[in-house]
């Protein structure tokens, strides 16, 4: 896809999970807590297949993830608990 339609699709994503993160606060704070569980891992498999979607989109334009230097971070601190450093 061209960088275009991956910048408005990337901003559509990051729109979107903010808006399930709003959810989840509200279940948190507002559904009683027996209801909570089954809630919460729909929007937590909705939150999983936006990141998928946001992978993609950053595999093949690179520049438009913001959170590049997280997930440097992230890989280096999986590499160290794999090797037995961390």
């Amino acid at each position: 896809m061209d960088r275009d339609t991956a910048a408005k699709l990337e901003g559509m994503m990051l729109a979107s999970r903010a808006q399930l993160e709003h959810v989840a606060e509200f279940v948190r704070t507002q559904v009683p807590d027996p209801q909570q569980r089954p809630i919460m891992l729909k929007v937590a498999a909705a939150l999983t297949e936006l990141v998928h979607i946001s992978r993609v989109i950053h595999d093949e334009h690179a520049p438009l993830n913001p959170y590049k230097e997280e997930q440097a971070l992230a890989a280096e601190m999986r590499k160290a608990r794999e090797s037995g450093r961390g």
